[in-house]
């Protein structure tokens, strides 16, 4: 089965739970689209988080398009609260791995991506701050049709 999320154009809606760095769990809710131009993927977005104080982030990855034959990427990500962060994106079968480092350091991550079916991914990550444990997340993506 090809990837569809990232890999193709497209708009994805997301749900899920976030956990904050006291493990207070909220939902969350997210759209991204993606699009493609022969030097670069694009894919950007927002999360609401909803929180008693409801938290909108927005992000802007910039994707080095995959090469014929290669399974991994480079992405750069524009994150107005974190900084420049950098990124690379490895697939393995059904799986789309990132892992993620801010341009100071001080932030790391790692998120994973299961393609259930061509419209359906199922999503895990966490994000640290230093030694100390900043968010993680469990999301389920479906493809706006």
């Amino acid at each position: 089965m090809k990837h569809t999320y990232i890999l193709q154009e497209g708009i994805w809606h997301a749900s899920g739970r976030f956990y904050d760095e006291f493990e207070n769990c909220f939902t969350l809710e997210a759209v991204t689209q993606t699009t493609h131009t022969e030097d670069e993927w694009i894919h950007e977005g927002t999360m609401i988080i909803h929180s008693p104080q409801p938290l909108e982030i927005s992000n802007k990855y910039e994707i080095i398009p995959l090469m014929k034959n290669n399974n991994f990427t480079n992405w750069v990500q524009f994150n107005p609260t974190l900084g420049i962060i950098t990124g690379k994106f490895m697939i393995l079968e059904n799986t789309i791995l990132s892992s993620y480092r801010s341009e100071t350091g001080e932030y790391t991550g790692t998120e994973v991506l299961i393609q259930m079916n061509s419209e359906k991914y199922i999503n895990r990550g966490f994000a640290f701050r230093g030694n100390e444990r900043l968010s993680c997340w469990t999301a389920e993506l479906h493809k706006q049709n």
